[in-house]
């Protein structure tokens, strides 16, 4: 008898082990413990493989352990303003009190050269009691959005031809899973009708899968 540990990605198809740059949407990492009789063969770490016998028996658990990187582009043809809506659903956002460290922290984390974004959303933000979210520019390109409710629509932002911003989730402390909902409207300067509706999802997977 021996006994094993693989980590691996995993896909909501069960005993598969897809291939790393496979695009599949709820790709996750995840950790594999199996015990194994003497005649049974070793796991592979192969990509594309199926895994061992054991590895599909109830001789193994399954645990996820982090949340795999789940990014897409703003991707934009002519030049006009975005509005951005983000959707919760599972867990609900708590930040941390008291110099905690932030329990259910869902943030975005937006491609922003100049800072342009954050100083729009930081200012709105600043001018009502109950914004929703947080906005930080961290000097270097990037902009991100801490999420401090279910359902935050920021303001609209420019977003020029040819340009494709990436939009990156991560989902930290949580106990259950959770997902994070994506809907980007881009609308022509000066007119009320949405171009493009564009939309995704990412999701945390928390549960034991055996």
């Amino acid at each position: 008898m021996r006994e094993f540990a693989l980590s691996v990605r995993c896909s909501p198809t069960p005993g598969s082990a897809p291939n790393a740059d496979a695009a599949i949407g709820n790709l996750h990492k995840c950790l594999l413990a199996a015990i194994e009789a003497d005649n049974e063969g070793p796991p592979s770490t192969g990509a594309g493989t199926s895994l061992p016998p054991a590895y599909l028996s109830y001789q193994v658990a399954q645990r996820n352990v982090q949340l795999e990187n789940c990014s897409w582009p703003l991707i934009s043809t002519q030049s006009g303003s975005v509005s951005m809506t983000l959707t919760v659903n599972g867990a609900t956002p708590q930040p941390g009190v008291d110099g905690e460290v932030d329990r259910n922290d869902i943030q975005v984390t937006f491609d922003d050269p100049n800072g342009n974004w954050a100083s729009t959303w930081a200012k709105a933000a600043s001018s009502t009691n109950d914004p929703g979210y947080a906005a930080t520019y961290d000097g270097i390109g990037k902009t991100t959005v801490r999420l401090l409710k279910t359902s935050v629509k920021l303001p609209n932002v420019p977003l020029a031809t040819g340009t494709s911003p990436v939009a990156t989730v991560t989902i930290t402390g949580v106990k259950q899973t959770t997902s994070v909902a994506f809907h980007a409207e881009l609308t022509l300067e000066g007119t009320s009708t949405p171009l493009v509706i564009n939309g995704n999802t990412c999701v945390y997977n928390y549960d034991i899968v055996q």
